[in-house]
This record gives structure tokens, sequence and C-alpha cells, in this order.
């Protein structure tokens, strides 16, 4: 379709960031400002057809920072993931204990403090105590712009230390 967005401002100071929503699925486009004395802007956002089969999402990268935290270790975990077909891979929610997830991941023994970057949790995300279970969207890694070439999780948590003691952490990398 095609939007027109009358009496907004075009204040070069301001931004916008305009997407879409197709079949449940978020497709973020671009963040726009106006450049002195101009009044127009045009932005194309791609959406297209989902599927629900994780045939075409690969792990592309897994990364896993230990950093001391007062007492506690922190962990920071980022999981990069690329889709080498046509369409989004989805599964929308009313589907997901029917089709599965896109991507599964559990937490090691005695994480705790879970935590999202910025807070912001994101879509298709389902954490149930140490399982993480992800239903994407993942985007063709094909198209155009940084989107579809950056694609991931990332999050943090903590473990217990004892005083001195060593820690194991046991992980299986996807």
């Amino acid at each position: 379709g095609r939007f027109v967005f009358d009496g907004i401002a075009n204040d070069t100071a301001t931004a916008y960031l305009v997407g879409a929503r197709y079949a449940g699925i978020p497709y973020p486009g671009e963040r726009l400002s106006f450049a002195e004395g101009q009044s127009e802007l045009h932005v194309t956002v791609r959406v297209g057809e989902p599927t629900e089969s994780p045939a075409a999402v690969a792990v592309v990268e897994s990364q896993l920072e230990v950093a001391w935290a007062g007492g506690r270790l922190g962990v920071a975990e980022l999981i990069r993931f690329e889709n080498r077909g046509e369409r989004t891979a989805f599964v929308a929610a009313p589907r997901r204990a029917e089709v599965g997830p896109l991507f599964r991941a559990t937490l090691p023994a005695g994480a705790e403090e879970f935590q999202i970057p910025l807070g912001i949790q994101p879509e298709g995300l389902v954490r149930e105590g140490s399982e993480l279970r992800f239903y994407g969207p993942v985007y063709p890694s094909s198209w155009p712009g940084p989107l579809a070439r950056e694609q991931g999780l990332s999050f943090q948590y903590t473990l217990p230390s004892s005083a001195g003691g060593p820690v194991t952490i046991e992980k299986t990398f996807p």
C-alpha cells in the first residue's frame, strides 16, 4: 500500500521511525529526518509472506562474554541468525505450541538476573524458567539494509561465585 502522513513537523531536529506490521509481523523501516527546507520524504518498508519453517534459518555466530560482577559472574550472550530463504521466518503465538520455536537455548544452572539489553523484549522471544524459545521474526538475509544482515538475540544473566573458588559454566552452543 501507499500511505501519506499530513501535518507532521519538518523540523530538522525531529526524527521519525517508519515501519509496518503485516500478517502480525513487525517490519522496521528507516529513521528519517527532514533536511532544511525539505517538506517531503519517501520511504519504502519491505514486507513479505511468512513461513513457519526454520529450515532456512541458521545460527552463524554465538558469543559468550564473561565478566566479574561484584561477587558474581556476569554473562552476556549474543546469537546471530541468518535467513537464507526468501520468506520471513515467524511462528505466530496461536501456533507456537504446535509448530515449535525457530531457535531454543537453555540458561546455565544457577543463572539469575536475566535481562534483555535496554529492557525491550524482542518480538517472538519467550522465557520459561531456564528455557528461551525464539519464534522470530527472522527476515531474509538477502534483503537490502542492515536489519536483514544483523539479526540476532542478545541477553545477559549472572551466575553465583563462591569466594575464591572456581566457577563452571556448562553451555551448549547452537
